[in-house]
Parts: structure tokens; C-alpha cells; sequence
């Protein structure tokens, strides 16, 4: 009840707020009576506005760069300067690379290809870089003078115009310049190539600054540029640089190669040589898996275990490699395996795996009447019931199974249990959710069909004709009715409203065959402009029809194909550019179908701002999201929701005896994995399988461990015949070895043998060689691009330092307005001397609420806002010495159409009652992030009707 209340008293303090907004205003006391709440309003317009504008520029933090024409008067110009010592120690300057051009590349935001003079057919593409032959007159001009950063006064992020500077006058080096649909090319080869030792020179050894000086030569348009300081390395200036290099590769030869094999011991039918698509020996020999595999004798048998075997003999031929200069072959053995498993039919039927205890071999355990350890028994305690048979069992209860089910009482107070309320730092009005868990899609409570907005209806009656299809939508368990009929061209629309996909318009839909007319009322429910699939705006004016001065969701004016089309198109988009959204009303019934053609726009609601970027949007909170999540506190009593009831039928019992061994009552004979003395057993032995169960045959056997000595058989390629010693078993299973080599010519005879210590049923190996490696050297040709983020540098130095160069503009001041825009250096200080008086009579109270209001003046003849809006910010100073530098950001905001701004001051003013903050003063600028040339002129504190004001309500 204390919660409703509050947010009674602050509905009624709002409401009283709004009413006198604008207006001459004295205090407001709201006193909440027996709450003992006491709600101040406050009203300052005591500001102090200060507009300067510095000597030079300082724009060199801009994220843009321009160049072309600024106006009817000024042109702007673009000044890089390139530290090649950077490049010094990177990988273009290595010794092993070789230079051959670099070129500073710059990307556009919009196209900058524009051919110029007569082109024949086929001879643009947008997408090719495209240079200047002596027939075409080039677009941008470039040059490069050591001096020019200190002609132009440019030093770090400022830079002084000087209107005086002849160019003409100037040694200047012109640069070739190129052009790409997006990037202009500068190639910076033909400074280099001007000095007096040509070609000897490039960036890798070039110790001066590059300074290069970017001109427009057709002066009738400006294009927008990123500039270094762009976080994106693909959009901003880079070096490209076209390398060469040397790179060493290898060829693999084989020294030998096997022509074919001999069979010593073993007979080809089962084994072989593996070989690769061309039918040549791979190296790879295996043993065949037999077709019957009980009763199979051994490859090597048991009369034959101990001896020396010669198992197989290899044929080799040597290969020619004239560049091998090496005389030695080394052979070596890899991926082996031995096995001697087998499988045989029983010889006793009876007892087939020959377990059985008698009295000839008392050491089996099968039928001994004793327990032997391994035999099978049934672990169910000393009772003998396991717990499925022990009364009460009942496995599939809900009460107290430690695990929320599906229609249990549960705390939807999130993961952490705790509701709001008990939340530390839960206040009903200022923090209404401390943990931030609560789940919400919709901060703003805009959302179309938001089950909290049922206040706006749109109601209208409409005509069904003959074979219509009628379209249903459920909401909060009410349907609404629509008819799509021929008579209005809806049908085509029918696929697309009456889909299975989810985001389909109808519910569902059904085909409707009338013989009379009907006169339909249809309700619709909208309470949300969000993601309503319509585009929406609020008459503002109330005078029928969109215009600027409206709020409206944010669109792409370009016409129903969604594309700009390019400058002197014959073929304009009449709807592109227009200043309204269009759509293409198919039906003729002068409203926006589902379905029909319309310009893009974002769906986030009049507000512009969508679900995901709305203050307290949080799609994973747990709190309040009308499911249980795991760690919320439930009440584990069932589907009754009722614990311990009498009789309790429904609770989870698997241990009704309560005989089950546990980590914590270790006294427990079920389940422990131990037969206790009174556990039945069966008597059947280690395999657990009684006689009638066995397996007619039995398997023996397993994998061999063998040993190859060294694994490494060298010999020379003139060698005469050679044998070579069995290397040691070393206690293992067996040995493989190459045991002699035979030449005639260029062929090697090759033997293999083998002991082993036991019978083997399965054997396979690879024998291989140390090939030779041709080595050969080429050039390989590449493309390196570097940006100022491919370093990491300590100095704050940079690769590539850029500017814009135009002349300042200066403004005659009027006395009602300050100014704020990038371009020029114009910011605003800010006084508010009253903000004392009100720290002094509350000390440590809370503030609800406070917000700054500028007025703009939207008919001043300075004031100009590009399209793309402007990024404006308001902040504090840090020091009494009011340095633009030391200040801190309060807040921000994107101004576009807009008549009047307002900031959040809330948090600040609530650390200046506090004493964590100081009245200073205060700075409002323009962002480097927006068009730099956009300015906003406002009414300052002289104007009686549009001064700036601070709102703001303290709790007492």
C-alpha cells in the first residue's frame, strides 16, 4: 500500500509539473500527509552563457575529414602527414623484402567515383580503380611539400588557416591520384621518384615527415572522408604498399621407391601390400582379415615362436635426384601393430567357458557354493529388497524430489531469491530493481499490443463482399476481425497475412462464402508504436498531416526502391527525398497495408529507441519473467502444492526402507557395492554367466609389445651386400628388424625378419625412408596495408596524421544566443550560480529528478543541422581554471529535429548535494563523432520566454 501511494503522489506531482511547464514558477511543495513525504519542485533559470571561439581549430579529433566546398565562400582542403619511421622497423622494411610502391588510400562515405570527359561503352566500372590518362582532366589533385604542416600552422589536434598561403608560390610535388568507387588512391612513388636518386629511395628509408597536401578541382561539391582518428582499420587512412619477397620452398623426393614384394613366410592370400592410385607400393603391409574368424590358425604358429623369420623380401629401386648429395638411405619402421588373439570353439560343451569348480581343478569359482569376489549379486541390502520392491517405492512423486516441477509454487524473485523489496538498495521510487534481474523487453512501454497499453483504439466499419477471406487476431483472449475481399485488392495480400510463419498478420484465416452484405464493426488495439509493422507519428500540431515538427519514427527517405539514386539520373525517385515517409497504397483505402511497398523505416516506436537499446532492457533477468528459473526459491510440495499432507501420496520415495548406503550414512548394505554376508549371489562364476549362458567358443589373447632396436637401418647407395644383427627383444614380446640388403645395379633386395617370443594372429607395419628435399627459391608478390592500430606505440605517435584546412568562420554574436558546432570551435560555457543556494538548504537529500533545458532557435539564419544529425554534449569542468581539457562528460544527445534538448542532471546534481561534486561550471559542445558542420544556435538567458532552465524535485 506504501508503494501505490508514492507512485499516486508522484503521478500527481508530474501531472502538476507539466502544467506549469514553461511557465513563471514558484517552489512546489507536495506534502504526502501521513507518509511523511515531502516532494520539492524547483525552478532555476539563473544561467550565464559564455560562446568562445579560439584562435586556431582544434578538429584534429574529428572522425571525419572534408573536402570540396564548405559554402559559397570557403573550400576545404585535406592535410595528411605520414611518419615513415614508424614503417622502419615493420615488415615492409625487412632485408628480405623489396618495396616496389605504397600509396595512402582513403575511404569515402558515399561514392566518389565520377568519370570525367568522354567515355567509350564498357569502359566504367564502378568497382575497378580507375587512374588519369591524358584524356580525362583528373578529379582531385595531391601534392607534397616538406613544409606544408607548418605553412598551414598545423600542431597536433589545431590547425591556423592562412587565407594569405599562394600555392602557386609554393614547390609543391604533384602526386598521381587515382580513384576507386569508395577510396581515393594517393601514390606516394612519385615523391621518391622526384629526388635526385631515383629509385633508391622509399618509405623504408626515407627519415623526413611526408606532408601531402588533398585538393577538390571541380569545387562545386563537398565529400565527407574518415579520418584516422575512425576506430574501424577498414574505413580509415591506411598505406598500401605492393612487396616482394623471396620465399623458400622444398620439393619431397623419395630416394627409393618399392617395385614389388616377395613372400618368405607368408603366403599373399593372407597378406599384401597396400597401394596408392597409381598401383604403386606405399610402404604399408598388413596382414588379411580372414574370413571365418573362429577356429583360425595363427600366422606365425607356435612351432615357429623363438626363431628367426625371414618374413618378407622388398624390392627397391634407387631414384636419379641430381641435386642430392647426400650418399646415405636410412630405412625405419612406424605405425606397427602385433596381435595373438584368437577365438576358438569350447572343447566342453557343458561348460563352455570352462569354469566350473571340480575336483580335479578346485581353483574355479563356478558352482564351489562359496562367494568368490567378481561373482554376480544382487546389492539390495540385507533385506533383499531392492528398492523398487520395498513398499512405498514411488519414483515418480513430486513432493520434496528437489527439483522444481512444472506447475509448483515458485518466488519469481529471480536467481538470486530475493525480491525487489528485500533487495539492498531498493527504494520505491529511485531504484525499484537494485540487482538488475528483472526481466524486461519493453523499458519503455511501447511495444505494440504491450499488455500494459490498451489506450488507444482504432475503431471503423467496413463492407464484405461476396467470397472474402477472413483474417482473425487473438489478443488478451479477444479476437479481432478483418476481411480481405477482392473488392479492395486485399487478396493478393492473403499469402503474406495468412502464412504459418510466426510473424504472419493473422492468426489464423478462413475462406468465407456470403450471400448478403455485411456491415462489420472491427476493433483494433495498437497501445504501442513499437514493432507494430507500421510506420507511426504524433500530430504534434494537430494539423492532419506529417511535417518536421512532428515526433515520428526515424525513416530512410529514398523512395519505395530503398536505394539513393545517383546525382543528374534522368530517371529521379520522385518520393526520394521528399521530407515524408511514402508506401504505395495498392487497396486505395489511404492507409498502410502489411505487405504493400513502402520506404524503410525503424519500428522502435516515436521514441526511436529500440527494445534493445532502451535503459533497463534485460532479456536474461530471471526476475519477474513468469517461469521458474534454477536457484529461485520453490516450495517443493507437488502439483497439489500441499507438503506433508495425510495421507502424502505424491511424494518422491526411492528409498522407502531407508537401507541405501550414502556419503553420509555409510551404514546403509544397498548400493554399496559390497555383497554383505546374507546378499544373495549366484554361483556362477568371474564371467557372471551361468553354463547355459556361455558362449559356445572362447577368446584369448591381445595386443604384442615389440621392439625395434634403434629403427634405423643406413646404409650407402654404392653399397655391396650387407647383413645386419637381430636388435634386442629387451624382454618384450617380439622384434622386427631388416636382417640383410642385396644390390644388382639400382635395385635393392630388401629382407624383413621377425622373432617373436609368441604365436601371432595379426601383424601389420610400414617401413619408410628419409627422402631428400629439393629446396628452390621465388619471388612472391603481396599487398601489405598498414593503419595507426596496426602498432602499438607508447609515444602517442602516429602513421598517419590527418586534418581538415579551410578558413574559420566568425559569427556577429546576437545577445539573445549562444552557439555551439565542431567545425568552427564554437562551445559554450555555463554558469548556474543558483545550483548553490540549493546544495546550501539541502545538504544529503535525494533528488528525484533534475533536467536541464536548452531552447533552440530554429529560425536563426546561423542555424543548420545536417541530415545525419549532431552529437551534442554536455559536461563539467574538473578545475577552477575552467580548462576545456579536464571536464567530464554528464550526458549526451543526437539532435536532429528538434526544437528544444534536455539533459539528465540528476545524478550530478544528486553528487553535488552530497558534496562528491563542485559547481564549477559547465561546457556544451559538439561531438567530433557528427557532421562537423552542422550548427545549433540557441536562446540564452536574456531571452524572457525561451531562457535555459533546470527542473528539478528533491525528496525531503
Amino acid at each position: 500500500m506504501f508503494l501505490i501511494r508514492q507512485f499516486h503522489h508522484c503521478l500527481v506531482f508530474f501531472l502538476i509539473l507539466i502544467l506549469t511547464l514553461g511557465c513563471e514558477q514558484k517552489t512546489l511543495n507536495i506534502n504526502t500527509e501521513n507518509d511523511g513525504l515531502n516532494l520539492v519542485s524547483e525552478l532555476i533559470d539563473g544561467f550565464n552563457t559564455y560562446t568562445n571561439q579560439p584562435d586556431t581549430l582544434k578538429i584534429g579529433n574529428s572522425l571525419k575529414l572534408y573536402l570540396g566546398k564548405l559554402d559559397s565562400i570557403r573550400n576545404s582542403k585535406i592535410l595528411f602527414n605520414i611518419n615513415p619511421e614508424i614503417l622502419h622497423n615493420s615488415s615492409i622494411c625487412s632485408d628480405s623484402t623489396a618495396l616496389l610502391s605504397s600509396t595512402l588510400r582513403l575511404r569515402s562515405v558515399n561514392d566518389v567515383y565520377t568519370p570525367i570527359g568522354e567515355l567509350n561503352d564498357g569502359e566504367y566500372n564502378s568497382s575497378l580503380e580507375r587512374g588519369f590518362d591524358e584524356n580525362t582532366s583528373p578529379q582531385f589533385s595531391a601534392y607534397y611539400s616538406p613544409d606544408l604542416d607548418s605553412i598551414y600552422g598545423w600542431y597536433n589536434d589545431d590547425i591556423f588557416f592562412n587565407e594569405s598561403v599562394d600555392l602557386n608560390q609554393l614547390q609543391l610535388i604533384p602526386l598521381i591520384v587515382s580513384v576507386e568507387q569508395y577510396y581515393i588512391n594517393i601514390h606516394l612513388n612519385s615523391i621518391f621518384e622526384s629526388l635526385t636518386v631515383s629509385g633508391s629511395i622509399n618509405l623504408c628509408n626515407y627519415e623526413e615527415p611526408i606532408n601531402i597536401l588533398l585538393l577538390d578541382n571541380e569545387n562545386n561539391r563537398l565529400l565527407e572522408f574518415y579520418s584516422s582518428e575512425f576506430v574501424s582499420n577498414s574505413y580509415s587512412p591506411s598505406i598500401k604498399s605492393n612487396i616482394e619477397y623471396n620465399q623458400y620452398s622444398f620439393i619431397e623426393k623419395n630416394r627409393i621407391s618399392i617395385e614389388s614384394i616377395e613372400f618368405q613366410y607368408l603366403d599373399q592370400d593372407v597378406f599384401t601390400g597396400e597401394s596408392d592410385e597409381f598401383g604403386f607400393l606405399t610402404g604399408k603391409f598388413k596382414s588379411l582379415d580372414p574370413d571365418q574368424i573362429i577356429d583360425n590358425p595363427y600366422l606365425i604358429s607356435l612351432e615357429d615362436t623363438s626363431k628367426d623369420i625371414e618374413l618378407l623380401e622388398l624390392n627397391f629401386t634407387l631414384n636419379e635426384n641430381i641435386k642430392d648429395s647426400s650418399n646415405a638411405i636410412e630405412l625405419f619402421f612406424f605405425n606397427l601393430k602385433f596381435s595373438n588373439q584368437l577365438i576358438f570353439t569350447s572343447s566342453d560343451l557343458l561348460d563352455p567357458a570352462q569354469d566350473n569348480w571340480n575336483y580335479v581343478d578346485s581353483n574355479n569359482a563356478e558352482n564351489n557354493n562359496l562367494y568368490d569376489y567378481g561373482e554376480l549379486f544382487l546389492d539390495c541390502g540385507n533385506d533383499n529388497l531392492c528398492d523398487e520392491d520395498e513398499p512405498g517405492y514411488f519414483p515418480n512423486g513430486l513432493e520434496n524430489n528437489n527439483l522444481y516441477d512444472f506447475g509448483e509454487l515458485f518466488l519469481d524473485c529471480g536467481i538470486d531469491s530475493l525480491c525487489n523489496e528485500n533487495e539492498f538498495g531498493y527504494d520505491p521510487i529511485m531504484n525499484i530493481d537494485p540487482a538488475g534481474d528483472d526481466y524486461n523487453l519493453d523499458p519503455n512501454l511501447d511495444n505494440w499490443m504491450n499488455s500494459s497499453l490498451t489506450d488507444s483504439f482504432y475503431i471503423f466499419n467496413q463492407v464484405v463482399l461476396l467470397d472474402s477471406i477472413l483474417c482473425v487476431n487473438e489478443y488478451n483472449t479477444n479476437s479481432y476481425y478483418t476481411y480481405l475481399t477482392e473488392a479492395n485488392n486485399n487478396l493478393h495480400l492473403a499469402d503474406l497475412w495468412c502464412s504459418n510463419d510466426e510473424n504472419s498478420y493473422c492468426s489464423f484465416c478462413d475462406t468465407l462464402v456470403v450471400d448478403v452484405i455485411i456491415d462489420s464493426t472491427l476493433e483494433y488495439s495498437y497501445g504501442g508504436t513499437e514493432n507494430n509493422s507500421k510506420w507511426d507519428y504524433v500530430d504534434l500540431n494537430q494539423n492532419g498531416i506529417f511535417d518536421y515538427e512532428d515526433i515520428f519514427e526515424q525513416f530512410n527517405d529514398l523512395g519505395f526502391d530503398n536505394y539513393p539514386e545517383l546525382e543528374g539520373n534522368e530517371f529521379s525517385d520522385i518520393y526520394e527525398n521528399n521530407g515524408t515517409w511514402d508506401f504505395l497504397d495498392l487497396n486505395n483505402n489511404g492507409y498502410y497495408d502489411l505487405g504493400e511497398p513502402h520506404e524503410n523505416f525503424y519500428d522502435c516506436g516515436v521514441d526511436n529507441v529500440c527494445d534493445i537499446n532502451e535503459i533497463g532492457y534485460n532479456p536474461n533477468g530471471t526476475e519477474k519473467n513468469l517461469k521458474y528459473d534454477y536457484g529461485e526459491y520453490f516450495e517443493d510440495c507437488g502439483l497439489d502444492m500441499i507438503c506433508n499432507e495425510i495421507p502424502d501420496i505424491d511424494d518422491y520415495v526411492l528409498d522407502p526402507s531407508q537401507d541405501n548406503w550414502n556419503n553420509i550414512d555409510s551404514s546403509g548394505t544397498e548400493g554399496n557395492n559390497i555383497r554383505d554376508s546374507i546378499e544373495i549371489f549366484y554361483d556362477w562364476g568371474l564371467d557372471q554367466l551361468q553354463d547355459s549362458l556361455e558362449l559356445p567358443f572362447q577368446r584369448i589373447g591381445g595386443d604384442l609389445e615389440y621392439s625395434l632396436g634403434l629403427n634405423s637401418w643406413q646404409f650407402p647407395k654404392d653399397l655391396t651386400d650387407s647383413t645386419y644383427q637381430k636388435p634386442s627383444t629387451d624382454d618384450l614380446d617380439l622384434v622386427l628388424w631388416v636382417s640383410s640388403i642385396e644390390r644388382d645395379n639400382q635395385n635393392l633386395k630388401i629382407m624383413v625378419s621377425l622373432n617373436s617370443k609368441k604365436a601371432i594372429s595379426h601383424l601389420e607395419f610400414e617401413i619408410g625412408h628419409t627422402p631428400f628435399f629439393e629446396y628452390f627459391e621465388e619471388v612472391i608478390s603481396d599487398q601489405i596495408y598498414f593503419t595507426n592500430n596496426s602498432f602499438e606505440l607508447t609515444d602517442n605517435s602516429n602513421l598517419i596524421s590527418d586534418i581538415s584546412v579551410y578558413p574559420k568562420s566568425y559569427i556577429t554574436f546576437d545577445t539573445t544566443n549562444f552557439y555551439v558546432n565542431y567545425s568552427d570551435n564554437y562551445s559554450t560555457k555555463i554558469e548556474i550560480p543558483e545550483i548553490n543556494m540549493i546544495i546550501n538548504e539541502n545538504l544529503n537529500k535525494t533528488v528525484s529528478e533534475a533536467l536541464i533545458y536548452f531552447n533552440i532557435d530554429t529560425s536563426n539564419y546561423y542555424h543548420f543541422i545536417d541530415d545525419a544529425g549532431v552529437k551534442v554534449k554536455f559536461s563539467k569542468f574538473n578545475s577552477s581554471d575552467l580548462d576545456p581539457a579536464d571536464k567530464t562528460l554528464i550526458s549526451s544527445q543526437i539532435v536532429r529535429n528538434h526544437s528544444i534538448i534536455e539533459f539528465n542532471f540528476t545524478s550530478e546534481m544528486q553528487k553535488l548535494l552530497t558534496g562528491e561534486s563542485k559547481n564549477i561550471g559547465f561546457l556544451l559542445e559538439a561531438s567530433e563523432e557528427s557532421n562537423n558542420f552542422s550548427q545549433l544556435v540557441f536562446f540564452n538567458e536574456r531571452d524572457s520566454l525561451y531562457k535555459p532552465k533546470l527542473e528539478l524535485m528533491i525528496i525531503k
